[in-house]
């Protein structure tokens, strides 16, 4: 049974656009990648997205993760 649960509860599609980061008010995210009312949390991967990419999301979320590395070590 666990065999076939997991091949029924597999995604086929990746989360992405859970927590975008945008300016406007009720966004989860804000640009510098830190979550609202949240201290010290940041969400640097594929969440952050707006919507989820048409083909596989390892690239750009390897980029969100660089980015969010970049604003770490600057102190921004």
């Amino acid at each position: 049974i666990e065999p076939r649960f997991r091949r029924a509860a597999r995604r086929c599609c990746p989360c992405a656009g859970t927590c975008r980061v945008g300016a406007e008010e009720g966004l989860a995210v804000e640009a510098r990648l830190r979550v609202r009312a949240v201290a010290a949390l940041r969400v640097a991967d594929a969440s952050v997205m707006p919507q989820a990419a048409s083909a596989k999301t390892g690239a750009p979320t390897m980029r969100s993760a660089e980015r969010g590395a970049e604003v770490i070590l600057c102190g921004e």
